[in-house]
This record gives C-alpha cells, structure tokens and sequence, in this order.
C-alpha cells in the first residue's frame, strides 16, 4: 500500500509518495500559480499512475495563510467533545462560522486548575472552502483524501523519528507570506506561532534580500524569546529550519548566530532511506521543504 502527504501552498503542492514500510517511494512538486484545477489534476495523475485502476490514498497538509492556531485551556474531555469545544471557542474568537471551518486539535498538557482536571491544546482552524476545492483536485488527479490535518501537526510526527534530542526542537518553517515557529518536546507541540512577513524577497539579491532576512530573523527571535519567557524550563538544543527558498542557505547563516544554537538542514529522504532517484528533481537543495509531507504520509504508519 502506498500514500501521498500533500503539503499545498498558495505556489505549489509538494507531495512525498510514502510505502507502508515508511520508505519513500518518490516525490514532486506541482506548481499551482495562474493554473486551473484541471491542469493540476493531469498532473497528479501523471504521478499516480500505475495503480492498477485504484485511487491513491492521500493526506493532505494545511499551513500558513489561511490557517489560524490557537493556544486554548479546556476541560478534559473525550476527543470528540474536545474537538467540539475547541471549534466553538476558536470560532468565537475569530469572529467567524463554524459551518465555514475546519477545525483540530492537539493536546499538549493535562493538568490540575481548582480541583478542576484540565488541558492546554493546539487548536487549528482552516478555511472549509479551500480545503474542498483542495479535495476535489486530488479526487480529478486519481486521489483520494482520507484525512486532513495542520502542517504543524505532521511535524510533530516526523519529530518522532529523528534522534531523541535531551530537550526540544525549534522549527521555523517558511510559506510564501508566513513564518511558522514552533517547539516540539517530549511528543507534543509546546508552542506555535503564525507571523505574517513577505518572505518572497529572500530568494533575490542586493540589499533588498538583506533587508527581508534581517526582518525574518527579527520576527523568528521575538517568538523565541517569547517562548523562552514562558517555558523556561524547557531547553531548546536543536534548530531546524525547512524553506523550499534557495536562499535558505544564508537566511539560516543569519539565524544559528542569533539563536545561538546549530541551524540544521533536515533532509527527508536521507532520514527515510530514499534512493537520490527518489529525491524531489525541481531543486534538491531545498529537500527540507519535504519534512511536512513526509510527516503526512506517516500518518498511515500510525493507522
């Protein structure tokens, strides 16, 4: 049996084909700018075929515009009530329908408030309309989507394979218009945050490219500061930053002296054992960009 992750983004879908075994079987990136659904379709296809009339298996990954979380104190519930409760609250505080979302959850604390048994959650929610329109491309391409989730909570289950670090993770990961900064430890997401910043000039040169990174590592130290203030306890020993940029290379010079830790690049496909043939073909410099949809392909593993 085999799996699509599919991380999709405002430019492009990245997808990581994924065997039972937790091997990777392939990978492609389909560029999604000025396209209709129909062209990206024929080009799923092209990459599913040869599944003997059968549809791929897909999870799909949502992340950056479009995609809020929160981090919320609830009741200790069952997850259906959880999830529930968690929607109406996230609702509430955006302002918006519950009937025009799509909402998760990921529990990152259980704890005792008053005599009262409680949990600190992640909450997501994600635009329903996107998301549809998301499904119906894949179901025209020969996939079919058997669940969705937040990208930051595909992280977490790639986080589960690396090397057991003594503390926590940091991960900064860059969308088009948003910078994704989270903390991982002990199995669960202590921390995620969702900053809005042009990062589309990185990737030119001159003083313009230096201004854009000097803003991205500014933004990137305020949320680690933050996340310092609160959770001190928690000590950060490894950094990790996944951009599909080819100027990821300087921006994470930029970063490892500011944060004061190693910036590592995470490559997949070496992680999963993927033969180079197996490697995305469009930029395999930037296969740190595919951490996201092999964390959504895993997610069969744990079916």
């Amino acid at each position: 049996m085999m799996t699509a992750g599919i991380d999709i983004s405002t430019s492009e879908w990245r997808t990581v084909l994924m065997e039972s075994d937790g091997h990777i079987a392939g990978s492609f990136r389909i560029p999604t700018i000025n396209r209709p659904p129909a062209e990206i379709s024929r080009d799923l296809a092209t990459f599913f075929s040869g599944r003997n009339g059968k549809k791929m298996d897909v999870v799909l990954g949502v992340g950056g515009k479009g995609v809020v979380l929160r981090h919320l104190v609830l009741p200790r519930l069952e997850r259906a009530d959880l999830l529930g409760v968690a929607g109406s609250e996230l609702a509430s505080q955006m302002n918006c329908s519950i009937d025009n979302s799509l909402f998760d959850c990921s529990v990152i604390e259980d704890f005792e408030q008053d005599g009262i048994s409680k949990v600190r959650v992640l909450a997501v929610s994600a635009d329903r309309d996107g998301i549809v329109a998301a499904i119906e491309t894949i179901g025209a391409g020969g996939g079919e989507v058997r669940a969705v989730e937040p990208a930051a909570f595909a992280l977490l289950r790639y986080a589960d394979i690396m090397e057991k670090p003594a503390a926590g993770r940091f991960w900064v990961q860059l969308h088009e218009n948003v910078i994704s900064v989270g903390v991982t430890a002990d199995g669960r997401i202590i921390f995620w945050r969702d900053v809005h910043q042009d990062t589309s000039l990185i990737g030119e040169s001159g003083a313009r490219s230096q201004a854009a990174r000097e803003q991205i590592v500014s933004e990137v130290m305020q949320s680690y500061d933050f996340f310092s203030t609160k959770h001190h306890q928690i000590v950060i020993d490894q950094a990790i930053l996944l951009s599909s940029f080819m100027a990821g290379g300087s921006l994470r010079e930029s970063l490892a002296p500011a944060l004061e830790l190693a910036m590592e690049d995470e490559n997949p496909f070496v992680r999963l054992g993927a033969s180079p043939n197996e490697y995305p073909e469009t930029d395999r410099a930037g296969t740190s960009a595919y951490v996201v949809a092999a964390g959504l392909a895993m997610r069969v593993l744990r079916s």
